[in-house]
């Protein structure tokens, strides 16, 4: 509620009137005492259960640009330019530094993961040292790609020689009356000594937000210190760091006051953890129908894995009975269905509810297993999860339950089974992954593995595209004696390699005649979620699309583990 973020205008600015309203006192049971260098937070319960999906250490020289965008903006909060070279990594730290650009101007560090790394809940934690230098506002925030709200500040300072502040925030909805949020003050000014002790600016702490379905989780060091259950969004949202200068309300800047680091905020670390729904089930031998489809856009692309790639809409406004119906082939085993809609507000479904038979005939459907209706302010149906007890069955019926002028569109639709009812193969062979032909889907893309070209020379690059069912992109798995995997793709015959045995990152991902070597060896780990990693023996690192690029073409590398989606892959009937 004190922060208006509109990310579009990358610009962030206070409503003062309330502030004083919203600010409480940090319980003095969360004291913070001792060591400069608290340990490291990991998700409530320790990291069992969970899976990975973002991770920077740091541990470069630059910015890693495959995970961050380094903004150029201008900012009005105010004079604040958005200045690459204002973010300076070294010694496994990411230094935002502010400077002074003019006489009324600054440069600040910014950036954002906006089409590089998004989640819907999630465990989002960094660990991180600020100043309290007057005017200066560092935060650690999180916005949906289509601006504000909703916004996620996991924690943002004010910096003030009298009274510095910060909070921990979750703005939901910006309707008829003004912003509406819930926000919880810590570490108030000195004159509360209970609840001071050096500040935030003495130490690195971790700050952290449990997303989760219905509330958010606020945690520093560890520590619960405040629960939201506000509106929560199921809209992605996108991580931000930055480092700028709050306005005079907050004091002026002086940069003659302490070391040369007085204004700058350093992070050692920023870590996304995310739960597993479960195996994920293959999409091998699904169709799909509906009860409209606007021209251009069948229902048959809500399951290519494309992600954002392509969608099924409606053609007309919704209304109440509207239906989307999924043939799975044959009987399956789930108890969750995904349904993301496409990406823009206002095509999610106004309210859902989702059957299960053994026959499409309209008689069969029997009682809705779940449901659930779309809070309007917040687009709450953007990701909507919908779970129930296991269900073996063909056939999957969703009916919309509402109305509104909107579009109904559905880009992605998703089965999980929590008892491995689903996913990727079977062990046939005694492996993860049965000896057969597939498809190698990319998490971040939605796309395929793809020898380019459709080519059968040697070195051939392998790349991603949209899967059009091409020999080119499918993909021969036998299982090796020693446990690993060589992989061939169809058309050629020839087998994955990493180009000239290199071990260094960024070395490309060819086809070659069989020659035994390790670098056409491959070792799949488990990611989680009905995903793999595939790990080259000969380097140890996996394979990775460059940049976490979502376009066709995009080069398959091979890069250290780093959580990144574009390094988590399916393994799916062609």
């Amino acid at each position: 509620m004190a922060i208006h973020t509109n990310e579009t205008k990358s610009t962030k600015r206070t409503l003062c009137g309330v502030l004083g309203k919203i600010i409480l006192a940090w319980a003095a049971a969360f004291l913070l005492v001792g060591s400069s260098l608290p340990l490291r937070a990991d998700p409530p319960g320790g990291t069992a259960g969970w899976d990975m999906i973002f991770s920077d250490d740091f541990n470069g020289s630059s910015v890693d640009s495959t995970k961050w965008n380094l903004s150029t903006a201008q900012d009005g909060n105010p004079n604040n330019w958005h200045t690459p070279a204002n973010n300076q990594v070294a010694n496994g730290i990411l230094t935002q530094v502010t400077t002074r650009r003019d006489a009324n101007n600054y440069n600040v560090g910014y950036l954002t993961t906006a089409n590089k790394f998004e989640t819907v809940y999630g465990y989002i934690e960094a660990r991180v040292k600020t100043s309290w230098a007057p005017s200066v506002w560092p935060s650690f925030w999180m916005v949906a790609r289509w601006g504000w709200p909703p916004e996620l500040d996991i924690f943002e300072n004010w910096g003030s020689s009298n009274a510095p502040m910060s909070s921990q925030n979750w703005h939901y909805r910006n309707a008829q009356g003004g912003e509406q949020g819930d926000a919880k003050g810590v570490w108030l000014d000195t004159s509360h000594p209970d609840y001071w002790n050096g500040g935030w600016g003495a130490n690195y702490h971790t700050y952290a937000a449990h997303w989760q379905e219905g509330k958010i989780d606020f945690y520093i060091d560890g520590t619960l210190t405040h629960t939201s259950t506000k509106e929560v969004t199921t809209l992605p949202m996108y991580i931000i760091l930055s480092n700028g200068l709050g306005g005079a309300e907050h004091g002026t800047a002086d940069f003659s006051q302490g070391p040369a680091d007085f204004y700058n905020m350093k992070v050692d670390y920023v870590k996304v953890w995310n739960r597993p729904m479960g195996t994920e089930v293959s999409r091998s031998g699904w169709s799909a129908s509906a009860f409209n489809s606007g021209a251009w856009w069948p229902p048959s692309n809500a399951i290519d894995a494309n992600g954002e790639g392509t969608r099924w809409t409606s053609g007309m406004s919704q209304s109440n009975s509207q239906w989307f119906q999924l043939d799975l082939g044959s009987a399956r085993t789930f108890d969750t269905v995904v349904v993301k809609c496409w990406a823009s507000t206002g095509d999610a479904a106004a309210g859902l509810a989702v059957y299960t038979s053994d026959s499409p005939a309209p008689s069969s459907w029997g009682q809705p297993l779940a449901t659930k209706v779309e809070n309007a302010n917040i687009q709450d149906l953007n990701t909507a999860i919908l779970k129930f007890s296991s269900q073996t069955k063909r056939y999957i019926r969703l009916v919309q339950t509402g109305a509104k002028s909107q579009w109904w569109s559905i880009e992605d639709i998703r089965l999980y089974s929590a008892n491995g009812g689903g996913g990727t193969g079977g062990g046939g062979n005694g492996g993860p992954v049965a000896n057969g032909t597939y498809r190698i889907i990319n998490r971040n893309s939605g796309k395929a593995l793809d020898v380019a070209g459709v080519s059968t020379a040697d070195g051939a690059q392998i790349q991603q595209w949209t899967y059009g069912g091409g020999n080119n992109q499918k993909w021969v798995f036998e299982r090796l004696s020693d446990g690993n995997y060589r992989i061939s793709a169809l058309h050629s015959g020839k087998y994955m390699d990493i180009a000239g045995a290199s071990t260094a990152d960024g070395a490309a991902n060819i086809q070659w005649p069989w020659n035994g070597g390790n670098n056409q060896k491959w070792r799949l780990e488990d990611a989680g979620g009905g995903y793999f990693r595939i790990v080259n023996v000969n380097s140890g690192k996996v394979l990775d699309i460059e940049g976490a690029s979502h376009a066709n073409g995009a080069r398959d590398i091979q890069w250290y583990f780093n959580g990144g989606w574009n390094q988590n892959w399916q393994i799916l009937a062609p």
